[in-house]
């Protein structure tokens, strides 16, 4: 459990009040800086920066082309250009016509077939509007505005219009386009929302529920009946739940493997053929490969040597899976031990923390395929209750930030996002040890120096040799010399990070509508269907009738969860003792970070599938506490204006989502 969530008793009262007063004070104001630095970063992406294609406002055009998921650009030297024409009638006027343009990512403009500008290539001001005097070139009556546009990070994006005197001299509709000098048509505007082809014929709620509506208001039928019979049995066994929640996950995840997951092919998964390859690749040359070997050699080995000794030692698609299995049910140790921790006289809540994690479907279909996402979502966890354990007690000793330095080298070798975890972790341990001791050198030197060298002397070598190989740490598919390349839709718009709800009509592939789709649609389920290209081929490991119904039952639990995270920001302010402080504190910035984390990949990555849950999968301990606080609340409420049946009843809907979510992944 954690340490020191009670008050410290070597502190007289009147000092720990006092220190504790001035620790709230600066909490704060931390915490208004962090925020401050958070929307000021993703503000910096979207209107200033010269790699990110983020749209703002109205205007813009592109050239028409079918949505896919396909890599563009991979491997080739030319980068396409697309030429947008538009006519104007000019007549004589004392005022000079100007054209405004702004374009993604080089331009040059031509009028009537003479050049008058010519941007850089590429354009860092891209954004930058530029104002052109094309008086020059015009002539009286018809005229033809012609702009190159080329763009080897996505589609070629244009706005311009013609102007005198303020007053347009085109429409909204005057621009048509061509590629490479192709058939021209219209030039239509830039939409980062639209859903893939296959969308329409894919797994539908409507459908879902005229198939297994029947039953599964049974199943919820039989959750209340389940609920008002052993409410007596689970008041006895109150202190054992999470023991025997523990059991139950462990026992419906072996009959999983063993049913289904087992005989799942290695093959399906997320990017599940370049896994194998880094395996097969270390297997062949008995060495770590290089990023630059492969399209996924970029990862960290840790996976992968676990892989492939597994494999040494047992042949076949059960060797294989068996690490990432085993690190799915690390995910849920790893909320027991957390919930543990911050519900010590709660066990029932404990035990709602283990089953919201153990019947989560993205921690079921996440362990299901090779993939070094469960490892890393256990050692992110892992390093999540470490932390949290050291930070709530009285001291912050040295032998702890072993412990989480440890726990966090482990998962920067297992996959990069854990620099997440190894900030805030190594933030909140140094601020403890300031709160406590002040800014006494030794304490604090011995503390931040113990965990930065644990977790450099763990994986510290990878990352040097990054720097040694190709001047970075941090490498990837994407930023590799030579390798060029871009997906649909290649920009974003406010648009995408504001819609929702399609994934509850048809959740398959819904994340191509926008960022929160994504991320409903994969966290309540396999919405990207490990990876495929088609929404009329879903993974046919899944029960998608029950999915489908599973996502409209989830509504509730997300708002629980999202209830719970407010209830830990009360949390965080109004604890009385720094310890318990510190804890939740660090668990919601971990949380913020790895949020603002992804939104900014999203828009440095702007391509279909960067929006995952299972980016998010080594948070699951903490969504579950935050759940079993918001479902906590939710009963106390249902009690206060019901009485006992409608908390009971209340309890028989958790129980009877997670049944069905259950159900979709092993019916």
């Amino acid at each position: 459990m954690l340490r020191g969530l009670q008050p410290d008793a070597s502190e007289s009262p009147g000092p720990a009040r006092a220190a504790a007063r001035k620790a709230e004070s600066w909490q704060r104001i931390l915490a208004v800086a962090a925020g401050a630095a958070a929307v000021a970063s993703l503000a910096y992406r979207c209107f200033a920066a010269p790699d990110v294609a983020f749209l703002a406002g109205r205007g813009w055009r592109t050239n028409e082309r079918p949505v896919d998921a396909k890599v563009q650009q991979w491997g080739q030297d030319h980068v396409p250009v697309a030429t947008f024409v538009a006519r104007a009638e000019v007549g004589a006027d004392a005022a000079p016509p100007v054209l405004r343009v702004e374009a993604a990512r080089a331009y040059r403009v031509r009028v009537n077939g003479a050049p008058v500008f010519a941007s850089p290539d590429p354009d860092a001001d891209w954004r930058r509007e530029r104002r052109i005097d094309v008086s020059a070139a015009l002539r009286d009556g018809a005229n033809e505005i012609a702009i190159d546009v080329w763009n080897p990070r996505g589609p070629s994006l244009l706005r311009a219009a013609l102007e005198r005197a303020g007053r347009p001299l085109l429409g909204p509709d005057a621009w048509t386009v061509s590629v490479d000098g192709g058939p021209s048509g219209p030039a239509v505007v830039p939409d980062d929302t639209r859903l893939h082809p296959s969308h329409a014929v894919g797994p539908s709620a409507a459908k879902a529920f005229r198939a297994r509506g029947v039953l599964v208001a049974g199943l919820l039928g039989l959750a209340g009946l389940a609920m008002a019979l052993g409410s007596g049995w689970l008041a006895r066994a109150r202190a054992r739940l999470p023991i025997y929640a523990l059991a139950l996950v462990h026992g419906l995840w072996t009959a999983l493997f063993a049913a289904k997951l087992a005989a799942l092919p290695l093959s399906t998964g997320f990017d599940a053929q370049n896994h194998l390859a880094y395996v097969a690749w270390m297997q062949r040359m008995h060495a770590l490969p290089l990023p630059s070997d492969g399209w996924s050699m970029y990862h960290p080995p840790l996976y992968y040597v676990l892989v492939a000794l597994c494999e040494a030692v047992a042949q076949g698609a059960v060797a294989a899976k068996l690490p990432s299995f085993a690190a799915g049910l690390g995910v849920v140790w790893a909320t027991f031990a957390l919930a543990r921790g911050v519900f010590a006289a709660r066990p029932e809540l404990v035990a709602v923390a283990v089953l919201f994690a153990g019947l989560l479907p993205l921690d079921v279909y996440t362990a299901a395929y090779v993939s070094n996402e469960s490892l890393h979502g256990a050692l992110f966890g892992l390093s999540l209750w470490l932390a949290a354990r050291a930070l709530a007690a009285p001291r912050v000793r040295v032998a702890d930030a072993a412990r989480v330095g440890v726990a966090v080298g482990l998962a920067l070798l297992a996959k990069v996002t854990a620099l997440v975890v190894a900030a805030t972790a190594g933030f909140f341990l140094a601020a403890r040890v300031v709160q406590r001791e002040g800014f006494a050198a030794r304490p604090l030197a011995a503390v931040t120096g113990v965990y930065a060298g644990t977790v450099a002397a763990i994986c510290g070598w990878f990352y040097a040799r990054n720097v040694v190989h190709y001047g970075t740490p941090i490498v990837g598919n994407w930023n590799l010399p030579g390798r060029s390349w871009w997906s649909q839709p290649g920009f974003h718009t406010a648009a995408y990070y504001a819609g929702f709800g399609e994934s509850l009509r048809r959740p398959v592939l819904a994340g191509f509508h926008s960022f929160a789709d994504a991320l409903y649609a994969s966290f309540w389920g396999d919405g990207w269907i490990a990876g495929r290209a088609s929404a009329a081929y879903p993974t046919e490991t899944w029960n998608w009738d029950f999915a489908a119904i599973g996502y409209w039952l989830a509504l509730p639990a997300t708002a629980a969860l999202l209830a719970g995270l407010v209830s830990m920001a009360r949390r965080a302010f109004d604890a009385r003792e720094c310890g318990r402080r510190a804890v939740w504190s660090f668990l919601l910035a971990t949380v913020g970070a790895l949020g603002t984390a992804l939104v900014a990949l999203t828009l440095d990555l702007p391509y279909f599938g960067q929006a995952k849950a299972p980016y998010v999968l080594g948070l699951v301990p903490v969504f579950a506490v935050a759940f079993a606080l918001g479902a906590d609340a939710a009963d106390r409420a249902l009690a206060r204006r019901g009485g006992p049946r409608a908390a009971q009843l209340g309890r028989a809907f958790w129980i009877g989502t997670g049944a069905v979510l259950w159900l979709s992944m092993a019916a």
